[in-house]
């Protein structure tokens, strides 16, 4: 039972859960040959993935992590497969920002807590969760997820623990990636997917940099909804005849077309438009618009409880806006 409790805990683990809900995806990745600390690095911020888990599953995860936040310090690297009380504090002193148990050993996760270094444990039952919530931690890392039944269990799990949330690992890929994202109580993934054992040993980091674009643009979800045109008069009449004779139906102002174009008259913007894109989590996506140099319009930025429901950007497309909305999902 925890015994020692340091203060600084808590605030270094709110930093990493909102850190974590923001990127959506971790990589993980085991690295056999220290040389291969940055330039993995490099290949991970060519696709502007900020966060990097290094697995203890090789002798030299230690350095490698002392490497990273030594010389990469816009990357929250962190320690995955952690073992042990020694490993804790070995991670720590190396410069890791937070660890991954794969199991819930009760003597590692709290040394974690006790010198202030954010623990997300491995749980896989009732009572592992039962052990989480007793220490006053809500998120675990669900190991191995699609041996464990998936998102089906994550579901059965969530129905008595509604307050705690999942790090799914373990069977992760493009191809279910979005799944899990879609069920909220998923805080982010893992996945050892986009940064190979052999992608490292044969120096294809451009492949790593090829799979971690894809992972994060399934993470934004951006699809194109519509197209506004900001026009009066002859113009905005000129332009919805045009849009009748391409979609057949009628079209007056205000109205979207069945290939979701609309003419706004009302002279409330001053772009020439407006393209709008929804996607299922706007901060999600928003975060790595920032990452890839766009700047949000914080003023038009409209909140749905702690939740931004839609946003504009200050980057246009000539005189296009762009605009953000959240897509309503299933629970």
């Amino acid at each position: 039972m925890l015994t020692t409790y340091n203060p600084k805990f808590n605030s270094n683990y709110e930093t990493l859960i909102r850190k974590f809900e923001q990127c959506g995806f971790i990589p993980i990745v085991t690295v056999e040959d220290v040389t291969d600390a940055l330039p993995l690095v490099g290949a991970l911020t060519a696709a502007h993935v900020d966060v990097v888990e290094i697995t203890y599953r090789s002798n030299v995860a230690e350095e490698v992590i002392r490497i990273i936040s030594g010389k990469c310090p816009n990357i929250t690297v962190g320690a995955g497969t952690v073992l042990t009380t020694d490993q804790i504090t070995r991670a720590q002193s190396a410069g890791a920002k937070f660890v991954v148990t794969p199991g819930f050993n009760p003597s590692v996760v709290d040394r974690a807590i006790e010198i202030g270094l954010p623990v997300f444990p491995g749980c896989s039952s009732p009572s592992d969760l039962d052990r989480l919530f007793e220490r006053g931690l809500r998120v675990c890392n669900f190991f191995p997820c699609e041996q464990l039944g998936g998102i089906s269990m994550l579901r059965a799990l969530s129905g008595p623990y509604p307050f705690l949330r999942f790090i799914p690992t373990g069977g992760i890929n493009l191809s279910n990636l979005r799944s899990y994202l879609d069920y909220n109580k998923v805080l982010c993934c893992g996945g050892t997917f986009v940064a190979t054992s052999d992608d490292l040993k044969e120096d294809r980091f451009d492949s790593v940099t090829r799979k971690a674009k894809e992972a994060v643009n399934t993470v934004m979800d951006l699809e194109l909804d519509s197209f506004t045109l900001y026009a009066e008069g002859k113009v905005a009449s000129d332009a919805m005849r045009t849009i009748r004779k391409f979609s057949g139906s009628t079209l007056s102002p205000g109205m979207r077309s069945d290939a979701g174009i609309e003419v706004d008259c009302s002279g409330k913007r001053k772009a020439a438009g407006c393209v709008c894109f929804k996607t299922r989590d706007v901060e999600r996506a928003l975060y790595y618009l920032k990452l890839r140099g766009c700047t949000v319009d914080e003023k038009s930025v409209v909140r749905d409880g702690n939740h931004i429901k839609e946003a504009f950007l200050l980057d246009k497309i000539s005189d296009i806006e762009c605009q953000l909305t959240r897509r309503e999902q299933k629970e």
